[in-house]
């Protein structure tokens, strides 16, 4: 599923690709799971002739900015992507869900083979659901360790759960929280609340730092430090990261998680 780095790594590019351009045409799949309930007649009405301003992300989500009132708010799910081409798709495919033609050329294309992500049409995503709900971005808003540590306190699940908890910091995914509790060398069953000051800082820290770090290389997976755990958590078989640390794969708040018990506590 992309998280923070792969969404804010496809918002610039669709941002350098169709700022300032209009959407010439509007080709909509008869989906109405992925389109919240809209028509393709509605869609279309909606997003054909308008003009792309910027385009924002918030956690996981994406939409534009157009001098439109209803407004495009994407969400990729598990396996939704964005394709930036100047040829168009092959009409056949049925995890083609939406294609916006631009004004140069431009082609965008939505897909999504097993239909979890969503595109909602909405005036003022920020103020309606889903966004209205979403915790602060921790790329853009994260909050001082002072606040940080004023969340936690009042949460007594596993802080693996918490991180992933979009209503408490949006943007943090699986291989995020197992990255920074890893770097942070926190063991993920931990209750939020029984993170020490120190053990907070650090955790803010490594928010901050893996972030950042993975959207600087565009979501790159190759450019990533060797050292990080990203390289080995794949699979559930174990394994070692280094010098004989063994990689754990267990299930925390729901999620497989991969953690190295020598290394967190």
């Amino acid at each position: 599923m992309p998280e923070l780095p792969e969404v804010e790594t496809f918002r610039r590019q669709i941002e350098k690709k169709l700022k300032g351009k209009t959407i010439k045409d509007v080709h909509v799949a008869p989906d109405k799971l992925i389109f919240a309930g809209k028509s393709p007649a509605f869609v279309k009405k909606n997003l054909q002739g308008a003009k792309v301003k910027k385009c924002h992300r918030k956690g996981k989500y994406i939409w534009f900015e157009m001098n439109k009132e209803i407004l495009p708010v994407f969400h990729l799910g598990m396996t939704g992507s964005y394709i930036l081409s100047d040829k168009f798709p092959d009409r056949s495919m049925k995890s083609v869900k939406l294609v916006l033609e631009m004004s140069d050329g431009t082609i965008l294309t939505y897909k999504d083979p097993r239909r979890f992500g969503r595109i909602f049409l909405l005036k003022d995503p920020l103020e309606h659901r889903p966004l209205s709900r979403l915790g602060p971005d921790v790329m853009n808003e994260l909050p001082s360790v002072k606040e940080m540590k004023k969340i936690l306190t009042k949460r007594k699940a596993p802080i693996k759960a918490v991180l992933l908890d979009q209503s408490v910091f949006s943007g943090i995914g699986n291989w995020m929280a197992d990255e920074i509790l890893f770097q942070s060398g926190i063991d993920p069953h931990r209750l939020a609340l029984s993170l020490s000051p120190a053990e907070v800082k650090q955790l803010h820290s490594k928010i901050s730092s893996v972030t950042k770090l993975s959207v600087k290389v565009g979501a790159d997976d190759e450019k990533y430090p060797k050292s990080w755990l990203f390289h080995h958590r794949w699979g559930k078989k174990g394994g070692l990261i280094s010098s004989g640390h063994v990689i754990k794969h267990e299930t925390v708040a729901g999620r497989t998680t991969a953690w190295v018990p020598s290394k967190q506590k």
